[in-house]
């Protein structure tokens, strides 16, 4: 089942269609959310920097540049592993910037190596979560930072319709609410957690795809791109169901972190 749920999480983020749809910076908030994190880890030069489920590198490219961190990334998508080191050796990055693939729950680094992790809309997708706090705390060193920008989802008042596998894709199904989080990640051996409540910039995704959504519809209703197997009109209807849960407060979004106590 584990094994399936990654397959599944990998082929969403590797569909042209939600590419499109998403951009390059697959979490809500963008770069700007990237930056406040940063800001909130108080990373600078002397920071070696993780970034668990890394996509193509926008966000350690981000950072590397802006922060002038040294950042490793793991993901499980050797296509955007490689896309990720394209844009890097294009950046002229490529003495600060690499990655490896792997798996967050088994991650492929030594214990204490690390003086900060980030990870960006990801830790609600990955299976055993429990396991992969504990490899971040592991790789952390004593005194490191965690930070996490990610979805939370009161379950109990999820539509069912929202629990499948494309959901659980999407960053929906598998997200818990942000006391989960802490209890997941204190559990793990983290101290000082805290929460920030950024729900708002949900909004301004769903309007995001919502607006592209219509571009591509528009764009096969012209008969210039073939995407037959979209169902254009469920997509617009996830899009409202999404909106509206945002507004009542079962799904939001939030930026956690907490130290590794020396």
């Amino acid at each position: 089942m584990d094994n399936m749920i990654k397959c599944a999480c990998t082929n969403f983020y590797e569909n042209n269609l939600i590419r499109f749809l998403l951009g390059d910076i697959l979490h809500p908030g963008g770069l700007e959310l990237t930056g406040i994190l940063a800001k909130k880890l108080s990373l600078s030069n002397h920071d070696r920097v993780l970034d668990v489920a890394s996509g193509r590198g926008t966000t350690a490219i981000y950072i590397a540049r802006n922060f002038d961190c040294s950042v490793f990334g793991v993901d499980l998508s050797q296509a955007n592993l490689d896309a990720a080191a394209s844009i890097v050796q294009m950046e002229r990055l490529t003495n600060k910037v690499s990655f490896c693939h792997g798996d967050a729950e088994r991650l492929p680094v030594e214990d204490s190596s690390f003086d900060a992790i980030i990870s960006e809309c990801a830790f609600c997708t990955f299976p055993d979560k429990r396991s992969a706090a504990e490899e971040m705390f592991r790789v952390l060193r004593p005194g490191g930072r965690i930070g996490l920008t990610d979805m939370t989802v009161n379950r109990s008042c999820l539509p069912e319709e929202m629990k499948t596998t494309i959901f659980w894709s999407a960053c929906i199904a598998d997200a818990r609410p942000a006391q989960e989080y802490q209890r997941i990640f204190s559990e793990a051996g983290f101290k000082q957690l805290t929460v920030e409540n950024h729900s708002p910039v949900l909004f301004r995704l769903v309007e995001q795809i919502r607006k592209r959504l219509l571009m591509a519809e528009l764009t096969v209703a012209l008969k210039k791109l073939d995407l037959e197997e979209v169902d254009f009109q469920k997509g617009k209807r996830w899009l409202s169901m999404a909106e509206e849960l945002i507004r009542e407060g079962v799904i939001g979004h939030v930026l956690i972190t907490g130290l590794k106590n020396k």
